[in-house]
């Protein structure tokens, strides 16, 4: 179950309950003034996993980062997103379902590890958070 706390660091302990980092890493940008980013992604990520039941959607994906309503997706190889198709569109369409994510029209991207240190290199740079 996940429940909304309006307190960062109540938010924080119930995120780490519901997310723990051993499964995805979860970030934002300005997560602490924005909580309800946090919040989203911990809804997308109890959505994906109610959705894959029998499958760990998180076996290839390292992260989720929301900045301002896109979601970047951070997977272990270029091989793992060629190979996700079906993963990668269940994410896009819950991340544009606006009981789950972001409001429709929320865009999706999907970068590997590799690429992802220059991508969390320019969101230090622009004030987003470091993955909770």
């Amino acid at each position: 179950m996940i429940t909304e706390t309006t307190e960062n660091s109540g938010l924080k302990t119930t995120l780490a309950r519901i997310v723990p980092e051993s499964m995805v890493k979860i970030s934002a940008y300005r997560g602490d003034e924005a909580p309800y980013r946090m919040y989203r992604l911990a809804k997308l990520v109890g959505a994906l996993i109610i959705k894959f039941e029998d499958y760990d959607p998180f076996k290839n994906i390292l992260g989720l980062h929301d900045h301002k309503g896109q979601l970047t997706v951070i997977w272990n190889s270029e091989k793992h997103i060629a190979y996700s198709g079906y993963t990668r569109k269940v994410i896009g369409a819950l991340w544009c379902d606006d009981k789950i994510g972001h409001e429709p029209g929320g865009d999706v991207e999907h970068i590997t590890v590799q690429e992802a240190g220059s991508f969390y290199r320019k969101l230090h740079n622009s004030g987003g958070t470091d993955f909770q």
